[in-house]
């Protein structure tokens, strides 16, 4: 059409070229600006989010490598008449593959063990008293840290072959593992004696 400016019938002066007016300029920013806002909040929620999920997943998988080194050791072991002691919360066993008195227990929202100083032949020998020395199994085997259990409850018999009917002696091990959904994991074991 027109280059440059025209004049209209009034006899003013209008210019055509193109270009934004003020209010639409600063509605466009309000606008982009909102939308901005709105994706970093997302973004940021689903980072949130993932962190969450990856700490529950570590806790778990933290949880299962404790439940799976005790259980090789109870599977390998002979259990006094009472293993489990403290309403649940302690086991006691005599540990055949090293011949030491071994006792696992959670103590101060962590899991920890304790292996008799001196080399035991009978069972009769571990006794809660001959356990001094516990500490966490985050510094024995970097299995746990403290505060990702918070619960573990140990159940069970022991062993009786000497019995008319034998007995094959089994440990029920229950955690409850740190995270917003309290994930309970649970394994149960059979002696081989």
């Amino acid at each position: 059409m027109f280059k440059g400016s025209h004049k209209l019938k009034t006899g003013k002066k209008v210019s055509s070229k193109g270009g934004f007016s003020l209010v639409e300029v600063l509605v466009a920013m309000f606008v982009f600006s909102l939308v901005g806002v709105m994706l970093a909040g997302s973004f940021s929620g689903f980072l949130k989010s993932y962190v969450s999920a990856k700490k529950a997943q570590k806790s778990s998988e933290s949880a299962l490598n404790a439940i799976n080194l005790m259980a090789k050791t109870i599977r390998s072991s002979t259990l006094y008449t009472t293993p489990i002691i403290n309403s649940g919360s302690q086991i006691l066993m005599l540990d055949n593959s090293q011949g030491s008195c071994v006792s696992f227990r959670y103590f101060n929202e962590a899991i920890q063990v304790a292996v008799g100083t001196a080399v035991a032949s009978d069972v009769t020998e571990c006794t809660e008293a001959s356990f001094t020395n516990f500490s966490n199994l985050t510094s024995v085997d970097d299995v746990t840290g403290v505060g990702d259990v918070t619960g573990l409850v140990f159940s069970g018999t022991a062993s009786d072959l000497a019995s008319a009917t034998p007995v094959i002696g089994k440990v029920q091990i229950s955690m409850k593992v740190q995270d917003k959904a309290s994930t309970h994991l649970q394994t149960t074991v059979s002696l081989r004696n």
